[in-house]
């Protein structure tokens, strides 16, 4: 799964997307690390706008669907099937 230890994560998201967009938008948003990196990353704020940041805790409740990151992102590495060839090239 993963090697995060702790099931809390704090971060920073502008103050739009506190009170309007978690929750509710299909796309979610944005967490950042840090207050400039929330700045940098939003156009209400890059823009000058007054849109404001918040911290907030991310907390793990449960995994849903387990992770496998390997089959996702390296599926070059998914073994071979017998007669030789590739799932792709299987067809």
């Amino acid at each position: 799964m993963s090697n995060r230890d702790d099931s809390v994560v704090r971060g920073f998201m502008d103050g739009i997307d506190w009170e309007e967009h978690l929750g509710h938008d299909r796309k979610g948003v944005q967490v950042f690390t840090s207050v400039d990196g929330t700045r940098e990353g939003k156009g209400c704020i890059k823009a000058g706008g007054r849109c404001g940041i918040v911290e907030v805790e991310v907390r793990l409740i449960r995994w849903v669907e387990p992770q496998d990151l390997e089959a996702d992102l390296f599926p070059m590495f998914r073994p071979v099937k017998k007669g030789g060839g590739s799932d792709a090239e299987q067809g």
